[in-house]
């Protein structure tokens, strides 16, 4: 199994290479080369422990709503990482939502409170910019630029608004071709892609393709990742047959409702499979790209 591939976007090969405290100076140079901020010091909110992880997997009690990597840096700022590997419903909406959550939810908090001894009227002064990152695995723009990042923006005037860090999304749409615009970058899609980079890579990209080999992890990470896997294989192979089904039948509206009809029956027969595996409800809709009422059909 040393040789068992295994791409870097999974959720846990993912959080293992930028949640773990053990890899703060992987995290920090990813956040500087997407957002161009030179991060000295930062703090993983939500850290990675794989036996903390497969446990609260197991439970079912990881939060639906929680970011892949929240982290806090030195002036307070804080950046969100999501993986995303398939489109749903809802998912600009919570990209916005992710962001101005940590953006409202420093209101009145620990900055807030030390600014407060020196003078009045300082709750406001403890919000600082979010920065949100998110890599695509799939088109989401219908444009073929593989890089883009949102700020606030007087359109109006045609100019960036007051502060206009404040709020920032940045997204990597990896199927998009970065070799015109963004090269810095191509090391990066290699390694979420391919799980492997050129020589002239960044050390710290090097170092991130060896955290992930199947040899490197440990065996709760191996369960979880497999299981995880399985899940996607069944999902796609059950895809696949309805899609050749359709196509038999050669007319449009059945190649249509057969799709359709697959790709429904697919879930709920790999959602069935990975809940009755012991995997976290969270696991499967994330998984599956499924949201929770789907689940009460099971």
């Amino acid at each position: 199994m040393s040789g068992k591939f295994i791409a870097p976007m999974n959720d846990v090969l993912f959080k293992k290479v930028f949640a773990d405290p053990k890899n703060q100076l992987i995290l920090k140079h990813f956040i500087q080369d997407i957002t161009g901020l030179n991060v000295q010091k930062l703090t993983i909110e939500n850290p990675y422990n794989s036996e903390t992880f497969y446990r609260n997997r197991q439970e079912g009690t990881l939060l639906q709503t929680e970011v892949d990597v929240l982290a806090r840096l030195e002036d307070q700022s804080q950046v969100t990482i999501e993986m995303q590997q398939q489109k749903q419903k809802f998912f600009w909406e919570r990209v916005i939502f992710y962001v101005t959550q940590r953006y409202g939810a420093a209101y009145g908090g620990k900055l807030a409170a030390s600014l407060q001894k020196v003078r009045s009227g300082t709750k406001y002064r403890s919000l600082r910019p979010v920065y949100g990152i998110d890599l695509l695995n799939f088109r989401f723009f219908e444009d073929d630029y593989p890089f883009r990042t949102f700020h606030i923006y007087d359109v109006e005037h045609q100019q960036y608004g007051i502060k206009k860090d404040t709020l920032n999304w940045s997204f990597l749409e990896l199927t998009k071709d970065f070799s015109k615009d963004h090269p810095q970058l191509i090391p990066w899609v290699d390694f979420f892609l391919k799980g492997k980079v050129s020589e002239l890579a960044p050390e710290y990209i090097k170092q991130a393709c060896q955290i992930v080999q199947y040899q490197n992890l440990d065996w709760r990470e191996r369960k979880m990742i497999d299981a995880a896997e399985l899940a996607r294989e069944d999902y796609k192979a059950t895809i696949l047959y309805y899609e050749e089904e359709a196509m038999e039948r050669g007319m449009k509206k059945g190649i249509e409702k057969g799709i359709e009809q697959g790709k429904e029956q697919s879930k709920l027969l790999t959602a069935k499979r990975m809940l009755a595996e012991g995997l976290s409800a969270e696991l499967v809709q994330k998984v599956l790209g499924v949201d929770p009422e789907f689940l009460k059909q099971l």
